[in-house]
């Protein structure tokens, strides 16, 4: 694997380049190559890759940085790249009602706990006497991590539900990564939609307040998941070995960061081959979670589908049946055992 972007936060896209590592040894010559479009962190992908658990498969991966999910989702359709990782938002689910061919595979990430704030809504420093419940954001200026359309709008239109508050009654902007939290630290805007590790950045360096975390709203809710081109779902030997791969990563990932075993092996890793170069940034921020057996949630991919329907944001809705397959998931499984 060529390591051909920086891998920094689950909210942010990196379109960055580094210094190629040399890869792990396989107990076999790899003999299927595979590139995977990277949009934001692979921390469970990373860990596979340099433990050497897809080349143990036979497979040798390239990662290859976009910048949007709608170039991602386009390479994906066209077999430029064979993996890559999507969210569950209204640009891809348009690409899908457009015939754009791929297939949902596995999690790749999921609201947690109820107390996971993975994703979560915040109040700045300045607006924290006013605001102490969702309903006093009537009229308050909010930002939204991203685009319209995006996961962000549904976890915010299940915080505000029973209120009496809606998002057409809050003044709603959309902001990159930067622009969110300059726009938190000026007080130009009273709260924040964010992810982590921007999340705890923002209350530690800016004195931003906790006010609902996603986990208390969505529990199980898919953040973003796992995508294969059709040529590689048709290569049924190289799609369940790239599983098999993925699937031992996401374990390590959970024992290191959620139960607490092997934590400093797995942080030194992170550490050596990505540019998260600090220890505490992966030690601190609450690490996102991902389902051991690549169990997909499909009724809330549907549930979120539906919400971007009645928002307006899709207009030709795919039928998800055709593009969710959970073939190769189970058959990793089937060798690795359940969890």
């Amino acid at each position: 694997m060529r390591i051909c972007v920086a891998l920094l936060a689950l909210a942010c896209v990196v379109a960055g380049a580094c210094t190629p590592a040399a890869a792990p040894s396989a107990t076999t010559s790899p003999s299927v190559h595979i590139k995977v479009g990277i949009q934001g962190v692979g921390g469970p992908l990373e860990i596979a890759y340099r433990r050497g658990y897809f080349a143990e498969q036979g497979l040798d991966l390239e990662e290859v940085p976009f910048n949007s999910g709608a170039e991602a989702s386009q390479a994906l359709a066209t077999n430029q790249v064979q993996v890559g990782s999507g969210s569950p938002n209204a640009a891809t689910f348009n690409a899908l009602g457009r015939n754009i061919d791929l297939r949902i595979v596995g999690d790749w990430s999921h609201v947690g706990s109820p107390t996971d704030t993975t994703l979560a809504l915040l109040v700045g420093k300045n607006a924290q006497d006013n605001i102490k419940s969702v309903a006093d954001l009537k009229g308050r200026k909010l930002a939204i991590l991203g685009a319209p359309g995006n996961v962000g709008d549904f976890f915010m239109a299940r915080a505000l539900q029973g209120s009496g508050v809606s998002l057409s009654d809050i003044q709603v902007s959309y902001l990159g990564a930067s622009d969110i939290l300059a726009a938190l630290a000026n007080g130009a805007v009273d709260a924040i939609t964010i992810n982590e590790p921007l999340g705890t950045q923002a209350q530690q360096q800016f004195g931003a307040k906790l006010l609902v975390p996603a986990g208390a709203v969505m529990n199980g809710s898919e953040l973003s998941v796992l995508e294969y081109s059709p040529d590689l779902a048709n290569n049924t030997d190289a799609a369940t070995g790239f599983m098999i791969g993925y699937l031992r990563g996401v374990r390590d990932w959970n024992a290191a960061f959620h139960d607490k075993q092997g934590t400093a092996d797995v942080v030194n890793l992170l550490v050596q081959y990505t540019p998260i170069k600090d220890a505490n940034i992966w030690t601190t921020a609450p690490a996102w979670y991902v389902e051991p057996n690549g169990k997909i949630n499909v009724s809330d991919l549907q549930d979120q589908l539906d919400f971007q329907i009645q928002a307006g944001q899709v207009k030709s809705p795919p039928d998800l049946s055709k593009y969710v397959d959970s073939r190769f998931a189970e058959q990793a499984v089937q060798k690795l055992g359940a969890q």
